[in-house]
């Protein structure tokens, strides 16, 4: 039998248990200690994965020659592969539709075309994006305090922390909360709008600023906010990813629509303060959608 099939049978005991490992050339021990001290976290993103990677080997590798690679490239493609088989299962199943996970701080997340996205934030509060839309922690989230920005539609659920409120940026205005639930849309070049689920909020943009406790709604309006009924609103639990309407206007259904699927849905500027109610479900197409609001209010729908 060759040294090479030697090796292979050796790593085969190591890996059921019944080898110690003691018979295996200590170079190839070397790079079998090194990959087995790597630990992959689900929280951690790729580049980081690599990082720290790079880092262990350069640190506690033998330094190879390339003859002495070849010679034992069946042992290094072992080593590394059980690594990255591992941490390729935990980072694919990281990338759901609908995502959990604990974040770092100065992170950057984004959603897109029919895709929500659930983030437990460090100081346990929970966000749920909607279609096409963004958040930026800021640098020292729950260290410093709790700040961050969205681009879009989110619905928060905040923990609550009197001695560190938490604060959202959404266009030019400021939400800040010390612990409640409420949900915020902010596309850019739209007026952002908020309703308050439970808690009490402050609403502000310049020095125009609301207080707004359970069922209350607001939006700006140019340089200043107003209060509104909740029910002019857009659709109402769409984080479990239907899309339902209750005596809301048709600009408003075909704003939230486009959002989600990330194509234009348009109708006549006549027919945009008529109220629709219903509902879609998830996997309705946005043409199955425009042909349902066409049919049920006698108006035409287009998609682009």
């Amino acid at each position: 039998m060759s040294n090479e099939e030697n090796n292979y049978n050796e790593l085969g005991k190591i890996l059921s248990g019944t080898s110690s490992g003691t018979e295996v050339p200590k170079d190839i021990r070397d790079i079998w200690d090194i990959s087995a001290s790597y630990t992959y976290k689900e929280d951690q993103n790729t580049d980081q994965a690599w990082a720290q990677l790079s880092s262990k080997l350069s640190a506690d590798a033998p330094v190879l020659k390339v003859s002495w690679i070849k010679k034992y490239q069946w042992a290094i493609a072992a080593s590394l592969g059980l690594m990255l088989v591992a941490g390729a299962g935990a980072w694919l199943a990281s990338k759901n539709n609908v995502d959990t996970a604990t974040l770092s701080a100065a992170q950057h997340f984004k959603t897109g075309n029919m895709e929500l996205k659930t983030l437990t934030l460090q100081d346990g509060s929970i966000v749920t994006l909607n279609s096409n839309s963004e958040l930026i922690l800021e640098t020292g989230f729950n260290e410093n305090g709790r700040k961050l920005t969205l681009i879009g539609e989110a619905n928060f659920e905040v923990a609550k922390n009197p001695a560190m409120p938490f604060v959202v940026t959404a266009g030019e205005t400021k939400t800040t909360v010390l612990g409640t639930g409420f949900n915020i849309q902010a596309y850019a070049n739209e007026n952002v709008t908020i309703l308050v689920k439970h808690g009490k909020v402050s609403f502000s943009k310049g020095q125009n600023k609301l207080i707004l406790t359970k069922d209350q709604a607001a939006k700006t309006t140019g340089t200043a906010i107003e209060n509104i009924s909740a029910n002019a609103l857009h659709a109402i639990d769409w984080q479990n990813g239907s899309l339902e309407f209750k005596k809301v206007t048709l600009n408003e259904v075909v704003n939230t629509v486009s959002h989600r699927y990330g194509r234009k849905l348009t109708i006549n500027v006549k027919d945009g303060n008529r109220e629709f109610t219903g509902k879609f479900q998830r996997n309705t197409s946005i043409e199955e959608i425009a042909e349902i609001i066409s049919v049920t209010m006698q108006v035409p729908v287009s998609v682009k």
